[in-house]
């Protein structure tokens, strides 16, 4: 049986970078290119960066540390990942992250089925060369909690600091 899959090449020239909410997301393969089964990006996160309390109610979401640490939280729990540390989120599941320390975290980030990307990638903002990330503004947080839904994420508390 022969299968309608498509072999996928994505070379550096077709990734796509940008800023997200001040970090920088590398974008290595959308659900676009791969059917919808998954997406897989890198994500370098700055210092005291991290992300609001949310919920994904159709993605699980994997992260894998290649540099720094940082620090996953869960029903109240905080889990310090380091290099080589592995992390899966199952859909459902109320959790956020925090790089608590003063050096950028380099990770790997998959979430399967696709489609929440789409999210990240609408709330981006170009890079451009000579030019630091953005601030994260108010209006930046409403269009988050505004479009969360459609991708299936709730945010649990988006004023809330990331720890």
């Amino acid at each position: 049986m022969q299968s309608s899959a498509t072999v996928v090449i994505a070379t550096p020239q077709d990734q796509q970078t940008v800023w997200v909410w001040g970090d920088e997301y590398k974008f290595i393969i959308t659900s676009e290119q791969t059917g919808g089964s998954y997406a897989l990006w890198e994500e370098w996160a700055n210092p005291g960066s991290g992300t609001p309390p949310h919920i994904h109610h159709k993605e699980h979401e994997v992260f894998y540390i290649l540099e720094g640490e940082m620090t996953f939280f869960k029903d109240g729990q905080a889990v310090k990942a380091g290099p080589g540390t592995l992390v899966h989120v199952p859909s459902g599941v109320v959790h956020n992250y925090l790089n608590q320390t003063d050096q950028i975290v380099h990770m790997m980030v998959m979430v399967t089925p696709g489609g929440f990307e789409q999210l990240l990638l609408a709330i981006s903002d170009p890079i451009i060369a000579g030019q630091s990330a953005p601030a994260v503004t108010p209006e930046k947080i409403e269009t988050l909690t505004r479009l969360a839904p459609v991708y299936h994420m709730e945010v649990v508390n988006a004023d809330a600091q990331p720890a």
